[in-house]
């Protein structure tokens, strides 16, 4: 028994500052409870929720991930989702269940091609452990007593210096905010810099842990398309939106991957001075340039205080170590620091003087050459093998990054999604993101996303073989 999407009387409300995957997941579990979803009722696809509700794909994915881990669905491979017999399940635990079945969920070895992943035996371990040890053997007061929230002052003054000399960047230490992670920062300027109910321009598509911590600090969002040049900068006029912020991915954008050339840059900071606007550049994968020396920052063409700057080390070393940073303008450091004295320092103390020391000998500069050598000789070896599948995929190589975007041919476009070939992907044993899930509204093109970074060439080329022979067999025998 399927049920009709148009019966369920779903709806969202945007106005209420609930994240809309929230209202989702409840509106779902009511209707189970209250047996207008009966068992053995097959849910609409994700794809079909999205549609009807105009929310992106990756909310209503979440939603019914949601409710599989609480059991009161479950997915059939290859079949759908169905609605499970809940007189027949114990009791769950609705705010424990879905944390330790994503725990349990990661637990499971990386496999091509998996976006995020790195390859984790290049961290350099003996040099770490020698770093850690000459630290925390006899540590000073500095580290045993009351921690700045803003993070540890020699770790702050490596961090400034590296910006100066990688990206351009000319700052201050005091400005250096350490944080632990991306999810943080993103956290931090939607509760510093803005307040609920205010607008904020984003990329379209663009990173799904911004989209995450915006619509949770009450954000609303106006997602701006992506095109050849990045995010496209709104007209002067836009600004009657009251936007108060604009999230942009300069160096490489996520997940598109192209680079924002100077000429809209000077054009973007123009926008935001005219319009009063902020400015929050991540820096993705700006690092991993594989072709010249890496690109200046945006903010180090915005010496007058429109930008904040935010950067991590887990692609670069690992995300283990839950180290992030920012740089923000003197004027709004205040802003910053009155929210982290009330909440207490998130990043760890442990690893904060480790990191120092690292950066100041050189040792993060050869760490990120010696793997950008690798990760180039991966990307090339993964592009060999799709340069022979013409016929299902075309990939367009870039000058960096850590993953690549594969364009399914038109036949196979016909017959299936950029889901549902992610789906025939998890069969032969290679996981894949669709280009789609990275969209907040409807997509407007689609895609398979290849993580290539934390994986061996002669991996990629057997994954990347199986994957061609299986679209292959998708074309010849559409389902």
């Amino acid at each position: 028994m399927r049920s009709d999407i148009a019966t369920l009387s779903l709806s969202i409300e945007r106005t209420v500052g609930v994240p809309l995957q929230r209202q989702l997941v409840d509106q779902l579990r009511n209707l189970i409870l209250s047996g207008r979803l009966q068992a053995s009722a097959k849910l609409p696809s994700s794809r079909q929720i999205a549609e009807y509700l105009g929310v992106s794909r990756n909310t209503s994915l979440a939603a019914i991930d949601q409710l599989i881990a609480e059991g009161y669905v479950e997915a059939r491979h290859g079949a759908g989702v169905y609605v499970g017999d809940i007189k027949q399940t114990k009791p769950r635990s609705v705010d424990r269940l879905p944390r330790r079945a994503s725990v349990e969920a990661k637990l499971r070895p990386a496999r091509p091609f998996q976006v995020g992943t790195i390859d984790s035996r290049l961290f350099p371990n003996t040099t770490w452990a020698r770093l850690l040890s000459r630290t925390w053997r006899h540590p000073g007061q500095d580290l045993l007593g009351y921690a700045d929230p803003f993070g540890w002052m020699p770790l702050r003054e490596a961090i400034a210096d590296h910006l100066y000399q990688w990206r351009g960047i000319e700052c201050s230490a005091a400005q250096v905010i350490v944080t632990s992670g991306a999810a943080e920062s993103f956290d931090l300027v939607a509760r510093c810099l803005l307040k609920p109910g205010d607008t904020a321009y984003v990329e379209e598509p663009g990173y799904p842990l911004l989209i995450e911590a915006l619509v949770s600090a009450g954000v609303r969002l106006k997602p701006v398309q992506v095109d050849e040049g990045g995010f496209v900068v709104p007209e002067v006029s836009d600004g009657r939106s009251r936007a108060r912020a604009a999230f942009v991915t300069p160096s490489r954008q996520f997940p598109l991957g192209v680079i924002m050339p100077v000429t809209r840059r000077l054009r973007l900071l123009e926008w935001a001075k005219a319009c009063n606007c902020t400015i929050i550049e991540d820096d993705f994968d700006s690092e991993f340039r594989f072709r010249g020396a890496p690109l200046p920052a945006l903010m180090s063409l915005a010496p007058n205080g429109r930008v904040v700057y935010a950067g991590t080390f887990s692609k670069v070393l690992s995300p283990l170590l839950r180290l992030g940073f920012m740089v923000a303008p003197m004027a709004q450091l205040n802003q910053f620091r009155l929210r982290m004295q009330r909440r207490g320092q998130i990043a760890s103390m442990t690893a904060q003087p480790a990191l120092a020391e690292f950066i100041n000998s050189g040792g993060l500069s050869s760490h990120i050459r010696r793997c950008r050598g690798i990760y180039a000789a991966r990307q090339r070896a993964l592009l060999s093998q799709f340069a022979r599948a013409e016929d299902v995929v075309f990939i367009n190589a870039q000058d960096g990054g850590l993953h690549l975007i594969a364009e399914p041919t038109t036949e196979l476009s016909q017959d299936y999604t950029d889901e549902e070939l992610c789906q025939i992907a998890e069969t032969i044993g290679v996981t894949i993101k669709p280009l789609s899930a990275f969209y907040h509204g409807r997509p407007v093109s689609r895609g398979l996303v290849l993580g290539f970074a934390g994986f061996d060439e002669r991996k990629l080329a057997a994954s990347a073989s199986r994957l061609v022979n299986a679209l292959r067999r998708a074309v010849k025998y559409p389902a």
